[in-house]
């Protein structure tokens, strides 16, 4: 029987792969690209729910998601129980424990199998560390139970508690950049380690949180820091505006090229061992986020649902060559009764989902579901709200919404960016080619940091900061060691005016940097007084 890839991606929305054809941006993915060509994207493909604890085990279970914890005790039948009794169970999940007997191992086909007493000490401890950043130190504000990310080397952090509210802030959003960075390749490794040729059948399963939040990395997997004063992400979609929403999507659109990076070491690997051909390969991820204006990132309204509701879905079958687009209504109940038709197997329990390619799905038309949380600000709730009934075709996403467009020149991201700022005459180019004078004051967050970056974290990859005076104009430039190379909309951001928020070129800084902010003013440049 065919072995099985799944790899479970987390907060990705099926816009983001989008070029302005609406086909995948092959310059930004060119891994997904290539996994298009050879397997089934279905286009259309929806999530249940935008909450990672409900959405997972509806696609593992084949069921509507249940206001139930993400445990094997409460859904004792799931993609794991299926394949027991067939493949060997390596699985990697991540805030779920879906997995609980003893086949659920970390370990490769043909290794001696020792039942994990760490699951479920892991979630327990994950839950811990949730109440200390949701609960206990930020009740302010509107964060999901499952706000999960990849975890660093160590939890110690959460031993003590924080001295202030950006200390609190510090560990809501991670440990060091540079941590954040060792982990996640370490634990994708430890997967890949478990690819067996010429061994019996077997589940490779991992849950990868990633492009999820907190976006600290390039394109290319190098690590940024942020300010840790006025931290540029918010949930409410609702401070900054669209110099912000754009900045925002930037930073995800970095992370999730860097999620393809990934993507791309795996398929590499099991095509070096010669497992690819042979195996089922199933590439998705367990819901969207929304970036719109004036919203919460992960719950749903009529302007989110194309963001949040539709993820991507790859399936490669066995021994497939030519891959094709389906635009077939498929959701994410689907994903298990599909699995199990194409390795023959017959599911010995009810489930809602229909396989892939089967005549029902036609009768679905165009009627999508969605089961929202409720309301409420208790972020440990997994109540559910009303089921919301929405059209595909109304509200199937559009290029057209994204802040940012296409990747056009590989040699220079930034653009995308900064391109609508028009300061481009500017950008590369030195200070000293220009006239200049002195001209008012601003406060730059972290101004040490990005003079000289300390050697124990990731250098900062954002400037942000504020003017003290009522500037003639709404943007500024930031130089870097006499050269401009970035610049801003000056935005209103948590309650202050004339906020800049610049994202810097990567490898930009060095250990020791000077820090410039300019504003043009006629036909000069207004160098500002930084502290």
């Amino acid at each position: 029987m065919p072995s099985v890839l799944f790899i479970l991606l987390d907060e990705f929305p099926t816009m983001a792969l989008f070029d302005e054809e609406e086909l995948i941006d092959k310059a930004r993915f060119p891994n997904l690209s290539q996994l298009a060509e050879e397997a089934t994207w279905y286009r259309h493909f929806s999530v249940l729910s935008g909450a990672t604890l409900l959405s997972v085990p509806s696609i593992l279970t084949g069921n509507d998601p249940q206001p139930l914890a993400a445990i094997a005790t409460n859904y004792p039948n799931s993609l794991f129980s299926l394949l027991a009794p067939s493949h060997h169970l390596a699985v990697f999940e991540a805030a779920t424990g879906l997995c609980g007997f003893l086949q659920c191992t970390e370990s490769a086909p043909g290794t001696l199998i020792k039942p994990s007493t760490s699951r479920m000490d892991s979630l327990l401890s994950k839950t811990f560390s949730l109440w200390l950043q949701r609960v206990s130190l930020t009740s302010d504000r509107n964060f999901w139970f499952d706000d999960f990310e990849e975890k660093f080397a160590t939890n110690n952090k959460f031993s003590t508690p924080p001295k202030s509210k950006e200390a609190a802030w510090d560990r809501i959003l991670g440990s060091t950049a540079v941590e954040y960075a060792r982990s996640k390749p370490v634990r994708l490794e430890r997967f890949m380690g478990t690819f067996a040729p010429d061994q019996q059948s077997a589940l490779y399963f991992i849950h990868l949180i990633m492009p999820h939040m907190p976006w600290r990395f390039y394109e290319d997997g190098r690590p940024y820091d942020l300010p840790n004063l006025r931290l540029p992400l918010s949930l409410e979609n609702d401070d900054g505006g669209e110099w912000l929403a754009k900045l925002t999507e930037y930073r995800f659109l970095m992370q999730a090229e860097y999620t393809d990076r990934l993507l791309g070491d795996v398929f590499s690997r099991l095509k070096s061992l010669g497992m690819w051909n042979d195996m089922l390969v199933v590439v998705m991820a367990d819901h969207g986020r929304s970036v719109e204006l004036d919203t919460i990132a992960r719950m749903i309204q009529p302007q989110t649902i194309d963001s949040i509701a539709y993820a991507p879905l790859f399936i490669k079958r066995p021994h497939q060559k030519l891959g094709r687009v389906d635009d077939s209504n498929l959701m994410a109940y689907d994903i298990l009764p599909t699995i199990a038709d194409v390795l023959d197997i017959k599911i010995p329990w009810p489930v809602r989902g229909i396989p892939a390619g089967h005549p029902k799905i036609d009768l679905r038309g165009d009627k999508k579901v969605y089961f929202p949380k409720k309301s409420t600000e208790n972020p440990f709730s997994l109540n559910l709200a009303k089921q919301v009934s929405y059209s595909d075709k109304e509200n199937f996403p559009s290029f057209s919404t994204r802040w940012i467009g296409s990747l056009q020149n590989v040699a220079n991201p930034l653009s995308l960016l900064n391109d609508g700022l028009e300061l481009n005459h500017y950008f590369g180019r030195s200070i000293s080619e220009f006239e200049t004078k002195r001209s008012g004051r601003a406060v730059v967050d972290n101004l040490k940091s990005l003079q000289r970056p300390p050697l124990d974290r990731a250098p900062l990859g954002v400037v942000m900061g504020n003017l003290e005076f009522e500037p003639t104009t709404d943007k500024v430039l930031i130089s870097v060691n006499g050269r401009f190379v970035t610049g801003s909309l000056l935005i209103k951001f948590k309650g202050i005016s004339n906020t800049f928020i610049a994202m810097l070129p990567k490898a930009v800084l060095t250990s020791q940097n000077d820090i410039g902010v300019y504003m043009i003013e006629g036909n000069l440049l207004a160098e500002l007084e930084i502290y």
